[in-house]
């Protein structure tokens, strides 16, 4: 529930930023070649924040989820246990949460203008090590995890300790490729419309041959 919390946070204060740049000409939301770093850009550079961990964690969640928490819920031997395991994630809010996240995101980033650099990595490790700590003091505190991934011995709590982490940068990996794609497609579109608008002047023609 983090994550989803904090994925309503970003677009809430994304349409802040898009409405009062729309309606009170106010500054632009971020876009790729702004300097985030001026005094002022608070929104700008949150919203940049939470871009950049959303994009990261939409995969990790799924990956887990369907992953490895679905499969280890079919696996289980009690039908009680089973049943009440499948039922928190076979609903409508687990869908939107282990998979509409995803859909959110992924329009983000092919539809927005917002920059997605490897700077904001360490923002991922940021959230991962707050979550961690929560974890840890629930633990102390009331004696349980809220992720079943911890659930189990210590060598399991170790492994998704190591996990988690290891799959946050697979899915950072991930979306870098992913913008190189758009990039690349944005490129091509321009080109064609390019060439379009001037009837084909720009479309490279043979060289003629020597006689």
């Amino acid at each position: 529930m983090w994550s989803w919390y904090l994925l309503v946070l970003y677009f809430v204060l994304a349409t802040i930023a898009s409405w009062t740049t729309r309606y009170m000409d106010r500054p632009p939301s971020p876009r790729a070649g702004d300097d985030h770093r001026r005094p002022g850009l608070w929104l700008p550079r949150a919203i940049l924040v939470l871009y950049h961990v959303h994009q990261a964690m939409v995969w990790l969640l799924l990956v887990i989820t369907w992953g490895i928490l679905y499969p280890a819920a079919l696996a289980m031997p009690d039908p009680r246990e089973r049943r009440d395991k499948l039922e928190n994630m076979l609903n409508f809010g687990s869908y939107n949460q282990h998979g509409g996240n995803v859909v959110f995101m992924l329009g983000e980033l092919f539809l927005a203008h917002l920059p997605f650099q490897s700077r904001y990595l360490g923002w991922v490790g940021v959230w991962t090590a707050l979550y961690f700590l929560f974890e840890s003091f629930s633990k102390i505190v009331w004696d349980q995890f809220h992720y079943p991934i911890f659930e189990g011995g210590a060598m399991q709590q170790w492994s998704a300790a190591l996990l988690i982490p290891a799959l946050q940068w697979a899915s950072f990996g991930l979306v870098l490729a992913l913008v190189s794609r758009k990039k690349k497609l944005v490129e091509r579109v321009e080109s064609q419309r390019s060439i379009a608008s001037n009837g084909g002047a720009d479309r490279p023609t043979a060289k003629p041959h020597a006689a």
